[in-house]
């Protein structure tokens, strides 16, 4: 059985007066989460895991995200890892997830997260449809052709990019 991982890009946050970290969501940000919410949820996309950065911005995009679907908080889980991780620390977190698990979502920062969409596809999808990177409140589907432990480069096809128009 196929492995899918769904990536998704916190919505806009402005920089300013809160540390990097501690950096809310805008209003903009909330309603573009809430509108790739919307498109997820009318797609049946349901993730066995969500795993999610520690930044508040990642933390906001998915309480609105698991409040839109109406699904279990305990569902998600933190870690310090994903916080602007880079493209290095994330196959390394992916590689670590149990096979019994099918499906993940993602929820954390660039670049990794772009790059992680590169890396996997092996950039065949990504020259072919001039994918630049992930905009904020974006969203990756890509299906893995092996297990988790054995993600590398080229071993994992995209399925879908989603932006939040």
């Amino acid at each position: 059985m196929s492995k899918h991982l769904y990536l998704l890009r916190h919505g806009n946050s402005p920089f300013g007066e809160f540390s990097d970290k501690e950096r809310v969501l805008s209003e903009q940000g909330c309603r573009d989460v809430l509108t790739i919410s919307a498109q997820l949820k009318k797609k049946g996309i349901r993730p066995d895991l969500i795993c999610c950065s520690t930044a508040q911005r990642t933390r906001q995009t998915a309480q609105h995200l698991t409040e839109s679907w109406a699904v279990r908080s305990d569902l998600i889980q933190y870690d310090e890892r994903l916080y602007n991780a880079s493209l290095e620390s994330l196959i390394y977190f992916v590689r670590e997830f149990n096979d019994n698990i099918n499906s993940v979502l993602i929820i954390g920062h660039n670049p990794g997260l772009s790059e992680l969409v590169q890396f996997g596809d092996g950039e065949s999808y990504c020259q072919e449809h001039g994918f630049t990177g992930l905009t904020t409140s974006s969203f990756a589907h890509l299906e893995l052709i092996v297990p988790w432990s054995k993600f590398n480069m080229g071993q994992s096809r995209v399925l879908e990019l989603l932006n939040r128009e």
